[in-house]
């Protein structure tokens, strides 16, 4: 046996063959290509979850706003556009507000958002109206994504915080 000038054998392994590495690079790409379809759902599901939970949290600022300010708000919500906005009655009409809490939500591309009125109300009035009693329109809000998953923004009655559910998992 050979052996090189520091006594070490020449034939001594270290590490692994380029057909071992192949090999196990093969195995993961196999696992990736199984997972990666569900990966990919999760993460649609999880974007989903997000955008109604932005939709609750702007809901709270303007409940919030309506009490401190002892004004009427509105979170109006768009549906052609897939937008979400806060507005302030000031005088008779209401307006746009300014800063962070004033600016609009836009939904990711491929989603979809829809209000049913659960007031009375004409459904072509695409919004929720927040007092500073704490009253709030009571509306089901649905978000959908591409793929057709659903999520909803609920307040039930007029003094219920709006909260995310999934209306398909709560019947079946």
């Amino acid at each position: 046996m050979m052996t090189w000038s520091t006594g070490q054998k020449i034939n001594d392994r270290r590490g692994f063959t380029l057909v071992e590495l192949i090999l196990v690079m093969v195995l993961m790409l196999g696992l990736l290509a199984m997972a990666g379809p569900r990966l990919n759902r999760f993460s649609r599901g999880r974007v989903l979850t997000s955008q109604a939970q932005m939709l609750v949290e702007q809901i709270n600022a303007a409940r919030d706003r309506a009490a401190s300010r002892a004004v009427v708000c509105r979170v109006v919500i768009d549906v052609e556009d897939g937008t979400t906005r806060i507005l302030e009655q000031r005088g008779g009409t209401f307006v746009d507000l300014d800063g962070t809490i004033g600016r609009a939500i836009y939904l990711p591309q491929g989603f979809q958002i829809s209000l049913q009125r659960l007031d009375g109300i004409d459904a072509s009035e695409s919004w929720i109206e927040l007092r500073p009693t704490g009253w709030s329109s009571p509306a089901v809000i649905t978000l959908s994504d591409q793929s057709g998953d659903t999520l909803h923004v609920v307040g039930r009655t007029p003094l219920e915080p709006y909260v995310v559910t999934d209306l398909a998992k709560e019947v079946g």
